[in-house]
């Protein structure tokens, strides 16, 4: 999906959960989404990493009760790590990367 597609599809989704959305940080620009209940994808937008690719997976969240775990994919691809996930103050914490949300869902 393209960046303007993925804004459409956030503003038609009717409740959306709170983790989705658009965010950035200095290497990277992922779209959140929903693929089935309490499970998200972080997919890639844009990359400065020459490793990956748009529309590549950099990040999986599942959701347990109203918390969030994720696992996120190194980016030499080589490893995979499971943190803890919180939002705080349009920040996607991801314990070892920060994102800001970049569009509201």
């Amino acid at each position: 999906m393209t960046e303007n597609q993925l804004t459409d599809y956030f503003k038609k989704t009717k409740n959306p959960d709170p983790i989705e959305g658009i965010y950035e940080n200095s290497n990277y620009k992922l779209a959140v989404t929903q693929v089935q209940p309490n499970l998200f994808y972080a997919t890639i937008i844009k990359t400065q990493n020459e490793n990956w690719k748009a529309g590549e997976v950099k990040l999986t969240i599942k959701k347990i009760n109203k918390k969030y775990t994720g696992t996120f994919y190194e980016g030499d691809k080589s490893d995979v790590s499971e943190h803890q996930v919180q939002i705080a103050d349009n920040i996607l914490d991801f314990d070892i990367v920060f994102l800001k949300k970049y569009s509201q869902s």
